[in-house]
């Protein structure tokens, strides 16, 4: 993951997480954490971490 697609994925992490405070309907919700949860796991795979992201507290480094 280059730096353009690092970029791209954390600003869709913020823009996710955005849309669903401001969702008022349940189903648009659940779709939107959907699409933030699938953007987290790719963060957290390219970047190697185990949990958790940045704006939720330090990550940790896996152990290899």
């Amino acid at each position: 993951m280059d730096a353009m697609d690092r970029f791209v994925n954390r600003e869709n992490i913020d823009r996710y997480r955005r849309l669903a405070n401001e969702a008022t309907d349940a189903t648009e919700r659940l779709q939107i954490l959907g699409l933030l949860a699938e953007e987290e796991a790719k963060f957290k795979a390219e970047m190697g971490w185990e949990a958790p992201l940045p704006g939720d507290g330090q990550p940790s480094k896996r152990q290899s």
